[in-house]
């Protein structure tokens, strides 16, 4: 590639990169790029670190699985704002892009409201990417209300 240079006395002169040019892009630089998606790869691996992973999907919709890390039994409901008890107490939850999900402690969607807040925001749904491992603090899920968001 030759590109133009203007010099003090306003002639053109071109110019052609280097392989000696390209040798003195700083070490860090180098470093930089070879480590990036080396740490990415990494951090997927990290129980409570989830990358969001939200595509295009059906708002209102979810995707719940009996056991962790969206595996065991597993169920995809289409949007429906309906109340809806699984038949056991999921352990990974994600609702569809645009959407969320109320969770209860009982098993018709009334009394408490099961709050994951991890950043103690006083949050009551849950959004995509959603819970991939639930935690053992909270109380197990009864039943479930997703909606599409307004």
């Amino acid at each position: 590639m030759v590109m133009p240079i203007a010099t003090d006395t306003h002639q053109l002169e071109t110019y052609t990169p280097s392989i000696r040019d390209v040798q003195q892009v700083p070490l860090i630089m180098h470093l930089f790029i070879f480590l990036l998606p080396l740490a990415l790869a990494t951090a997927t691996n990290i129980p409570w670190f989830t990358l969001p992973t939200c595509k295009p999907g059906n708002p209102g919709a979810v995707f719940y699985c009996s056991n962790a890390n969206f595996d065991g039994d597993c169920v995809y409901r289409a949007a429906n704002d309906a109340c809806f008890a699984p038949p056991r107490a999921p352990q990974s939850i994600g609702p569809d892009k645009e959407g969320y999900c109320v969770l209860f402690e009982d098993r018709e969607c009334k009394g408490s409201i099961i709050r994951f807040d991890p950043e103690n925001l006083g949050l009551n749904r849950v959004t995509c990417p959603g819970i991939k491992t639930w935690p053992e603090n909270l109380p197990k899920v009864g039943s479930m209300r997703c909606h599409a968001d307004a």
